[in-house]
Parts: C-alpha cells; structure tokens; sequence
C-alpha cells in the first residue's frame, strides 16, 4: 500500500513538473521565434539602408523593435546595432532566463522528482539489503543441510535443519509433527530444537479438526501455509493448544500429507520473506521425507529380490550337494539289502564305511546349514568374554577324525583371548575342516597376540586359490573353479560362516597364498578393554 502511494506522488510530481517545463519551453519558443524575426527584419533593414529605401527601412525597423520588445528609437546607425546585440543576447541559449517566481517552481519540481526517487532508491537498497539477510540466512541453512550429509538417519539432519532455523531467523522454536490418519487421526513429534509442546503421540478428534476452531485443520483442508496472525479469532493450533505468533506448513510425501513444519516466535509478525524462505525449507524437508522413503523402499525390494535369489541359489545348492551324499547311501544301502550273502565281508565292510563317511558328509552338510539358516534369519547375537587359548584350541581336535589329528599342528600359547568362544570354536573348525579338505599334508593353527589385537590363522600346504579368488571365497555357495571341479565335494558355506562370525565380532578376515605353496586363511579380533575380563558383553549383527 505504501509502494502504491509512493508511485501516485512520483506520477503527480512528473505531471506537474511536465505541466510547468511545457509551458516554460512554450515562452522560450515564443522568445525565440519573435527574436528570429526581429532579426530577419533588421536584416532587410540593413539592406534597404544599403540600397536607399529609407522609408521602408523606417517601416521595418519599427516592426523589428516591437517584435523584439527594446524600447522605440529613430533609425540610426547606431540604434541598430544596438537592436541587433539585444536580438542575438536573446537569441543565445545563455539569454534565455526565466523570472524568479518561474525558476523557484520549475527547480522545486525537479527536487521533488528528485527526493522522490531518491526515496526509491533508498528503499530498493533497503529491500536488497533485507534479500542478501535472508540469503545469507538461507546459506547458512542449506550448509547446515549438506554440512550433514554424513548422518545417516533424516531425523538427525532435519534436527540439525531445524537448529539452524531457529538461531539464523530468530525463532523461539520449531518442530517437526508426524500425522496419520489411519486407523485413527494422531500426531507425534520427529524432531524438535527444544522439549516439544507435545509429550507424546496424541489422537486428534475429528471435531477438532474444523478450521474454525483449529489452525491445523485450516492446513489440512487449504494444504497451504497458515499464519496465526491472520487468523486471530482460532482457538489455537488445536483447542487447548495455544502457540503465540505460530507458523503451521504442510509436509508432503510422494504428494501426500505427511506432516506439518512448525514454528513460532515472539510477537513480531511473519514478513513475506521470511514466509518465501520458510515454504522453501518445507518443500525441501518434504524432498528428503520422499527420498528417505524411496530409498526404503529400495532397499525393502533388493532384500526381497536378494532372498529371492538366495532362496533359488539354496534350493540349487543343497538339492546338488543332498543328492550325492543321499545316493550313495540309497546305492551302497539297496547293494548291501540284495546282495548281502554274496558280497565278502570286506566288502560289506567297505560298504557300510562309505554309508557312514557319507552319513557324516550330509549331517555336516545339514549343520552348516542349519547354521547359515540361524544367522540369516537371527543374526548372531556375540556374548564375549575372555577364555584360555590353548584348551579352546585343544578342543578342536575331539571333531577332528583320528586320521587327520596326526596332520594338525597347533602354536599357540597359555594367554587369555577375547570374543565368544562358542561362535569362534565354529568358524575355527570351519577354517581347519577346508584347510585339511584339499591339503593332503600338513595344516598349522597359529594364535599370536599384539596390543590391541589378537590373531588365529589356519596355513596349509595346498596349491592355494586364484588371486581373483581369494575374495570371493567368503562368498555363500562360492567354490573357486578349482575346487568345484575336484574330487572333493563342499557346499562352499564354511568360510562364508567363518565370515559373520567375525563381523559379528567387529574384526576382519583375510586369504592369501603363501610362495612358493600354500593357503592361509587370517582372522584378527578386538581384545578385551581393560576392565571387562570375566564378563559377557554382546555385539548384535
């Protein structure tokens, strides 16, 4: 409104600046002319006197005085040059004056066409100055934003947003509300710059819902920003809850209400400005709702479609490793109940042994699985605790067939280790059974301590695995090329094990070939902080 009066005065200003410079520039144009004409005249006077046309120069000459305005003399020679100097004086841009009175208006227009625009352009510097305030503000916001890229939750970012909200535009407080309508109308705060004005999640009946009584209803109904200092006569942003100078702004997801953006402050009022900045932070918080959202949804579908695949490699796996167990035992089994009384005993003998190797192979078979299945769907659970070394390592050798005791050589020594035995008993058996698996001489067990760490590494003589190999080998199901087409057989899920057993610990597990032959398979673990010896402390995957 007052822009509008400004612009009437600069407009009525120029009007009658115009009115006055026309009727200045008319005087000026009849000055002129009258002198041009004057001179003209003496011009012919002169030479009517040259050529002795004295009675006709007297005639011009008195035409010339009154159209010139100098006071009337007889023709002379000197009379003439005088009305010629007065006719080129007014004649000279410098001659052309104006009476006081004419000046004072003419000059007092232009300084008030003058403070006019001055005042404009005062309040366009104060209006630029106002725009680089709010960008600066904004700046500071949107590097709040991205400065937070590294959280990984949205809830810690829009805190942090709305932290920076509050300190660059002076706010006494700002919220995030969640609302859901289904199966019930409830709101519940995601994030808040101080204690929330809402305790906890709370329903909404719908009466309470009608814009004459509540500004969220008003929100709900206009899905645009409300001010409480347009509505003055509202109970509050619901009955009973009243917010002084309160901005409510609707949040959306994927185009749906999600929530709202709230703000309030003392009792200065919410400027155009701040309202463009603020519905700019809404749409923005409501990008990163969406995108949380997709996002989710992402990872929800390439889990879905990452066990749809384990389920279809699982099937493929166990129903190739079931049957070659299970066939040989169905064979040998059917051989032995035909043709028991003609084979020879050596032969039952041999009969049954492969039965029962291969009764062992399918139950070991069935427990990795089994174990695989446990830590798919449960996750492993570590209970950690200190133990001895050597007799946890010692216990190895009662799963180990007598045949392959011979085999394992064992250096470890009488110290304490951290972790939980039980899972590490499982991947150290899993780490010695495929090292005694393709290394038909000896497999060493090494355990070694250093500061903040210790170390068990299972080395066997074998020809080791490709380089481009040695990290896939923790794979589920992977066998390298090399195993998969040699006579031993293996469900390739042992040193998958081995792998979540020790990210479960917070360690690490590695593979290499040793020159000029051998495999070591290294697993390092966390010791124990000072303090915790003795007690069960958990780690969850």
């Amino acid at each position: 409104m007052k822009r509008k009066y400004l612009w009437l005065g600069v407009g009525l200003a120029l009007a009658l600046a115009l009115v006055a410079g026309g009727v200045l520039l008319r005087r000026v144009y009849l000055s002129v002319r009258r002198a041009f004409f004057s001179l003209q005249l003496l011009t012919e006077v002169q030479s009517d006197l040259i050529h002795h046309r004295l009675h006709q120069a007297n005639l011009l000459f008195v035409r010339a005085e009154q159209l010139s305005g100098v006071p009337p003399y007889s023709l002379t020679a000197g009379h003439l040059a005088s009305a010629l100097t007065i006719v080129y004086a007014r004649l000279s841009p410098l001659g052309l004056s104006f009476s006081p009175g004419e000046m004072v208006i003419w000059m007092g227009l232009t300084i008030m066409v003058l403070a006019i625009f001055w005042l404009e352009e005062m309040r366009i510097d104060r209006l630029q100055d106002e725009r680089q305030h709010l960008y600066s503000q904004w700046m500071a916001i949107t590097t709040a934003w991205t400065g937070n890229h590294i959280l990984n939750h949205s809830q810690e970012v829009i805190t942090r947003v709305l932290d920076q909200v509050k300190k660059e535009m002076n706010l006494d407080g700002g919220e995030i509300w969640q609302w859901r309508s289904d199966p019930q109308n409830a709101l519940s705060v995601l994030a808040s710059t101080s204690p929330s004005v809402l305790n906890e999640s709370i329903p909404v009946p719908q009466i309470f819902l009608d814009p004459r009584m509540a500004l969220l209803g008003r929100v709900i109904l206009e899905q645009r920003p409300v001010y409480s200092e347009e509505y003055p006569d509202t109970m509050g942003v619901l009955p009973g809850l009243r917010m002084a100078n309160v901005a409510l702004l609707p949040l959306y997801m994927q185009d749906n209400l999600w929530g709202f953006f709230v703000l309030w402050r003392d009792d200065r009022g919410w400027y155009h400005q701040h309202r463009d900045v603020l519905k700019i932070i809404a749409t923005q918080i409501s990008t990163m709702l969406t995108h949380t959202e997709l996002e989710r949804q992402a990872r929800q579908t390439e889990v879905y479609q990452q066990m749809a695949k384990a389920r279809s490699e699982l099937l493929a796996n166990v129903s190739h490793e079931l049957r070659t167990p299970l066939g040989l035992i169905k064979g040998y089994g059917e051989t032995l109940l035909q043709m028991f009384d003609r084979l020879k005993t050596d032969e039952r003998q041999e009969f049954l042994a492969t039965i029962v190797e291969e009764s062992q192979q399918l139950e070991k078979l069935i427990d990795n699985l089994l174990t695989m299945s446990q830590i798919e769907e449960q996750g492993i659970t570590v209970h950690a605790r200190k133990f001895l070394v050597r007799p946890w390592i010692f216990g190895l050798l009662n799963r180990i067939v007598p045949e392959d005791r011979e085999r394992i050589s064992i250096t470890a020594d009488d110290q304490m280790a951290y972790g939980d035995p039980e899972y590490l008993f499982e991947a150290l058996v899993n780490m010695v059974e495929n090292s005694l698996k393709y290394s038909p001489e000896k497999v060493s067990i090494i355990i070694s301590f250093s500061e903040c760490s210790w170390t068990l590494s299972v080395r066997d003589e074998g020809s080791g695995v490709a380089v481009h190999d040695l990290e896939r080998i923790f794979q589920r199901f992977y066998r390298s090329p090399g195993a998969a087409q040699s006579e031993k057989r293996g469900s390739g899920l042992g040193l998958s094990i081995v792998k979540r057993i020790v990210d479960a610990h917070h360690g690490r597990v590695w593979a290499e070939n040793i020159t000029p032959r051998g495999f070591v398979v290294s697993v390092e673990l966390p010791v124990a902080e000072s303090g915790e010896g003795g007690s069960d402390s958990g780690y969850t995957s």
